[in-house]
């Protein structure tokens, strides 16, 4: 079979780094392509109880971040830095309604709900990725794999170059904080799918 027949993307043969022009020019695709310095992560689409767990979070979210004067949403592109554009869980930002990208200095918080596949890398390299570009708000969201029947919730705010843990919550608890706004996030309403 010659590669036409395969219908893999022609982005697949690209021999050299990518420049955030060539990657904000790929068409959209059914995975989340981040660009880390040159190179295309891919991730596979997240399984339902992911997705159904990201809109509840969006929901419970939403009405904080307007109160604030925030927009949250869900798996927009961010830039980092130069070459450096991932795609969040949840953002909350102080962004335009029409901004397809938003940039660091505009995010107050970014959320990421672990999946099997990717958990290391949204406890180190994410966390690591979103501290150097001064992002002051993480939240880690830890859903039992793979029944999606508990989560636990971590909100980390950045002091120096780290992250500190700000509040916590166990599954059956709810994580409250009255920064970066007031956050009332129930566990177990977020497992209400």
């Amino acid at each position: 079979m010659r590669e036409a027949e395969l219908n893999y993307p022609n982005w697949l043969d690209h021999p050299d780094p990518w420049t955030e022009a060539e990657y904000l020019a790929l068409d959209e695709t059914g995975n989340r392509i981040e660009l880390i310095d040159g190179g295309l992560w891919v991730s596979p689409q997240p399984v339902s109880g992911h997705q159904d767990l990201s809109s509840l979070l969006d929901a419970l979210l939403r009405p904080v971040a307007r109160a604030a004067k925030l927009r949250s949403s869900q798996a927009i592109n961010v830039r980092l830095g130069v070459d450096r554009i991932v795609v969040p869980d949840i953002t909350v930002a102080d962004r335009a309604r029409t901004v397809t990208t938003a940039e660091a200095r505009e995010v107050v918080l970014v959320a990421e709900i672990t999946s099997p596949s990717n958990a290391a890398v949204d406890r180190i390299f994410k966390r690591k990725l979103y501290a150097e570009a001064r992002i002051e708000w993480y939240l880690l969201v830890e859903p039992n794999h793979p029944t999606y029947d508990a989560v636990a919730l971590q909100l980390l705010r950045l002091r120096g170059k780290h992250y500190v843990e700000h509040a916590a919550a166990e599954h059956g608890e709810t994580l409250t904080s009255e920064l970066p706004f007031p956050i009332e996030i129930s566990t177990e309403a977020l497992l209400d799918f």
